[in-house]
């Protein structure tokens, strides 16, 4: 039930966020969402630690995988518009960049054992600082949120 509510929230974030993109511009719409993981997984992180309820890390899941769904069409799209004249072979850095990541990334979570949060709430907040650390490092004239 729970891997079926985190794919709606996945889905509902990319939906709301392709009903956006023609109202509201992408970079504001990643702004938002990056935040928004930023802050969720630094709450994850502080309940781990201190070992809330289960269900509070669940709630918290859910939000970070429906801010995932806001951010991946996007920060692909705009990707790709730097890149246009070779998309294809931007798209395919960007998905063995998304791979490689997996792959050093898991085996971190399970470092604290099954009865242990914390290791999954470091990598969570590690990885939503270096997304916002890459939305800084991206942002010029051209990219400025409106």
């Amino acid at each position: 039930m729970l891997f079926g509510a985190n794919a709606l929230g996945l889905m509902s974030g990319g939906l709301i966020s392709a009903r956006l993109a023609g109202r509201v511009p992408v970079r504001r719409t990643v702004t938002v969402a990056v935040c928004t993981l930023v802050g969720v997984a630094a709450a994850f992180f502080l309940c781990a630690l201190f070992s809330a309820p289960g269900w509070t890390l669940a709630v918290l899941v859910f939000l970070l995988t429906t801010s995932v769904g806001f951010t991946m069409g996007n920060t692909t799209s705009l990707a790709l518009a730097e890149v246009r004249h070779v998309s294809g072979s931007g798209s395919a850095w960007l998905g063995g960049a998304q791979f490689t990541m997996g792959a050093v990334v898991s085996p971190l979570t399970g470092l604290g054992g099954a009865a242990s949060a914390v290791p999954l709430g470091l990598v969570l907040l590690g990885a939503a600082l270096l997304a916002a650390g890459a939305l800084f490092a991206t942002r010029d004239r051209f990219h400025q949120v409106d």
